[in-house]
């Protein structure tokens, strides 16, 4: 009997591998509720923030993730809530990200919104946007947000709240920062995450990379009201529930929820065959999200454990500075690819991928990492030759030799398996 295991649009068969001997790490799924209904029962509740219609302003704007995000479902009904005021923006949070192409804003919005509203939009990227110094964190952090944001009396945020490697929770004050604000202030928080054992999925409390951008988001609340309309969805992207209020408090029960949904407990087990599902698995970039979740649970009994990550990839490696800084470490051991890293931040220098050299070079250092891409262009290839990463088209010829227990993880990129000695670790989540 084989193991069919999915893959883009199609599966891929394993017969190495005895199906009574592998645990399908499958999430929860949520009971749907329409948008227009999730916006009711958040804004009837508001979390530590008056009811928005209690509030007092004459302008607003609105903050929702760009297209490499989940769209905001809520923003029709944000539009409509607040469509007397005398100035009402859209913001698209882009970080770092270059701004959507009118094709991938029409699919974010919808086709009839962005034809009602299309002059309300404005798109906040790092590296073009003009900025306002507004001060530092505690941690040094200089707090730049996009300038137009201060016109606006009223700012809403509405993102998808699920895990995040190193932010801990997508949503919340990530609107502010990475999303809104300057590359200066976006590199120097990042820089926590590297070497940070909990600067990783699903910790909050004591992640120095989420409290720092909370913080951040709390200096701009000096300026504005801040508030956040996040959202939960689960994993075939039916919207479960909405939360608004103050942006640490909604976000919180946000995670709660996201919690029960993404997290998956499991039994240790020597290999894990981890799926980058839909968009996620384009690129090795975006599908090394997977092999991270796996690793929680892949423990060796002798060596290293084997995470053989399933994508398309067709994409290729994704980011041209994740390919060049990862080759500069291989083989190099994780302590001294992390203190490598930290000295050339203290020195001044920095790249988005600093974070993820840096959770690759641990995480390998108990799971090996091993690529089946039926798509894989040349290009990726020989990338993966070059960092010694195995790589096969095949999935039974990544598991020729094998004969113990494993795991599927079929939403390798969304989903976290924790094991229940990694959930006292985790505790610290929400």
């Amino acid at each position: 009997m084989a193991l069919r295991v999915p893959c883009g649009e199609g599966f891929m068969e394993s017969r190495r591998l005895d199906p009574s001997r592998v645990a399908w790490l499958e999430p929860m799924r949520g009971a749907p509720v329409s948008p227009e209904e999730a916006f009711r029962e958040a804004a009837s509740r508001p979390i530590n923030a008056p009811r928005l219609g209690e509030e007092r302003f004459r302008s607003a704007a609105i903050i929702v993730p760009d297209h490499t995000r989940p769209p905001s479902p809520l923003l029709a009904s944000l539009l409509g809530a607040l469509s007397r005021v005398d100035e009402l923006a859209v913001f698209v949070a882009g970080g770092t990200h270059s701004p959507p192409s009118l094709s991938q804003l029409r699919r974010m919005v919808g086709e009839e919104l962005l034809e009602q509203h299309w002059f309300r939009f404005r798109h906040s990227c790092a590296r073009t946007s003009t900025f306002t110094h507004l001060g530092y964190t505690s941690r040094g952090t200089p707090v730049e947000v996009n300038r137009d944001l201060l016109n606006y009396e009223l700012i809403i945020s509405t993102l998808c709240v699920r895990p995040h490697y190193f932010a801990g929770w997508e949503g919340g004050a990530k609107a502010i920062l990475p999303g809104c604000s300057s590359f200066k202030s976006i590199a120097r928080n990042h820089s926590y995450a590297v070497g940070c054992p909990t600067a990783r999925e699903l910790i909050a409390e004591g992640n120095p990379v989420r409290e720092d951008m909370e913080e951040a988001a709390s200096i701009l609340a000096r300026h504005v009201k801040l508030r956040a309309l996040d959202f939960v969805v689960d994993v075939d992207g039916r919207l479960c529930a909405a939360f608004y209020g103050h942006h640490v408090a909604e976000h919180r029960e946000a995670a709660r929820l996201s919690r029960r949904l993404y997290v998956v407990e499991a039994e240790p087990v020597e290999l894990v065959i981890a799926v980058a599902e839909g968009g996620l698995g384009r690129s090795l970039f975006q599908a090394l999200k997977a092999y991270h979740h796996a690793s929680n649970i892949a423990w060796p009994r002798r060596g290293r454990a084997r995470v053989v990550l399933v994508a398309t990839m067709e994409e290729g490696v994704g980011s041209e500075s994740f390919e060049r800084e990862y080759s500069r470490y291989v083989g190099a051991p994780a302590e001294e690819v992390v203190r490598d890293l930290k000295e050339r931040i203290e020195a001044g220098e920095f790249s988005e991928v600093f974070q993820k050299v840096a959770r690759m070079a641990m995480d390998r250092e108990r799971a090996e990492l091993v690529v089946v891409a039926p798509k894989a262009p040349m290009s990726l290839r020989r990338f993966l030759e070059r960092v010694e990463v195995p790589y096969y088209e095949e999935l039974d010829e990544a598991l020729e030799g094998f004969n113990g227990r494993a795991a599927v993880l079929p939403y390798g990129a969304s989903v976290v398996p924790t094991t229940s000695s990694s959930m006292n670790t985790l505790s610290r989540s929400v």
